[in-house]
């Protein structure tokens, strides 16, 4: 059995029972891992708080063959703000779903880990009045998608230099990705709460 020591950023939560969860973990030093965690307290809220989608927490995971359990767990950054606003949560959803999607399991990939921490810092802390306009979520979404195809070596240059604030660049952006990862990723699917 091998214990894996590690920083990551909640991908993806589904709950098995009462008292198990499934995540899917960005981690820092060893790239996307399907966990589970067994016993995972119903009362205590801080707990369960702490493995939903966009938080970054400390973790430490026991590898044994092929499977991965999380043995213990502590919140390093729960982003308040984004939980509180609606628009800023659909865009770190969307980050946390596409990144989800494109990201290799076990595939350290160290500059699109710590953009992503830094773009949903900046998701926190921008004024939740700016965030209400189109352009600037659009803006955002778009900056943060061509700088991890960039970092990901996946990039078309005229992608790269389009314009960054209509629904229309996002979508070829996301048809890009489609197309290049065979995905099936949409901004919509997540502004409307689908999968």
């Amino acid at each position: 059995m091998e214990i894996l020591k590690d920083t990551a950023l909640v991908l993806k939560r589904k709950n098995v029972n009462d008292s198990n969860v499934s995540v899917v973990l960005y981690t820092k030093n060893h790239g996307k891992i399907s966990c589970i965690v067994y016993g995972v307290r119903a009362n205590n809220k801080m707990e369960k708080i702490s493995l939903n989608p966009i938080n970054y927490i400390n973790v430490e995971i026991s590898k044994t063959n092929d499977n991965y359990v999380i043995r213990s767990y502590d919140l390093l950054k729960y982003y308040k703000n984004i939980y509180e606003n609606i628009d800023k949560l659909e865009i770190a959803m969307y980050i946390v779903y596409v990144l989800n999607k494109v990201l290799i399991y076990m595939q350290k990939e160290e500059k699109v880990y710590k953009r992503t921490i830094d773009a949903l810092t900046f998701i926190d802390n921008i004024e939740s009045q700016k965030i209400k306009d189109n352009k600037i979520r659009y803006k955002i979404i778009i900056s943060y998608l061509r700088k991890i195809i960039n970092d990901l070596g996946i990039y078309d240059e005229k992608l790269l230099l389009s314009d960054l604030d209509s629904y229309s660049s996002l979508k070829k952006l996301e048809n890009y990705l489609n197309n290049y990862l065979n995905l099936d990723i949409d901004y919509k699917k997540i502004a409307i709460g689908g999968n």
